[in-house]
């Protein structure tokens, strides 16, 4: 009991510093044509770090081109690392075309060029029937 009331405890209350907003990022993320499959990403938010999600992937650098297998919208998220927290922000690209070469597995799924492909439910399939 005397060892318990003879110490003080160590009462030291440090704040993490401001959480910023979304309106704080400030984000550069374009094609590198109009339309392009070839995406530049950039944060020029100083003294913050962060991670890039974009689908299929994601990047931890300031600065990354990226390629885009898909046509149509892609929301990239930027989850920034500020000294209060994380804060998510994003900005949606238009890919009108595939101009640069992507992998070849996303070929497949994706299509080349800029007409990709079109993938439909298959309504006139029947699943094979179970009997027991």
């Amino acid at each position: 009991m005397l060892l318990i009331a003879s110490c003080t405890p160590i009462d030291e209350k440090s704040s993490l510093g401001p959480l910023l907003t979304a309106s704080d990022i400030h984000l550069d993320v374009h094609n590198i044509t109009s339309g392009s499959n070839k995406i530049v990403m950039i944060n020029n938010t100083p003294n913050v770090g962060g991670m890039w999600y974009y689908g299929i992937n994601t990047s931890i650098q300031q600065k990354d081109t990226i390629m885009l297998p898909f046509l149509g919208n892609t929301t990239i998220y930027f989850y920034a690392t500020t000294a209060g927290g994380i804060v998510k922000d994003s900005v949606i690209v238009n890919v009108t075309k595939i101009d640069y070469p992507t992998a070849p597995q996303w070929e497949y799924l994706a299509g080349s060029g800029t007409s990709g492909k079109t993938w439909v439910w298959a309504t006139d399939v029947l699943p094979p029937s179970r009997e027991r």
